[in-house]
């Protein structure tokens, strides 16, 4: 058994409804919890948000999760990485006023 390790996955689609429900059954297929999960528009491109999660998984679990969700078809862009205090999405509950 492979060990688990703190994992971070960019996502890039076009921003529509489902998105977040496509990428979420992808986790659910691989039986894949997802830690934090941070959405927001691109800013280049209102048409485009950007998905950032963080997720505990071996690496076959990640490589199969980065696969299913590079095929979708809403998704432009699929970038993958391990997890640093930096790159952590947070979990933003208000907005300052």
């Amino acid at each position: 058994m492979e060990t688990q390790q703190d994992q971070v996955l960019r996502v890039v689609g076009v921003n529509t409804p489902g998105l977040l429900t496509c990428v979420a059954q992808a986790f659910s297929s691989v039986n894949v919890a997802v830690d934090s999960l941070r959405m927001e528009r691109c800013a280049a491109d209102i048409t485009a948000a950007v998905i950032s999660i963080t997720f505990r998984a071996d690496d076959r679990s990640a490589g199969l999760i980065y696969r299913r969700v590079s095929r979708l078809i809403d998704v432009v862009d699929v970038a993958a990485g391990g997890c640093d205090a930096a790159d952590e999405p947070a979990i933003i509950i208000g907005a300052a006023a």
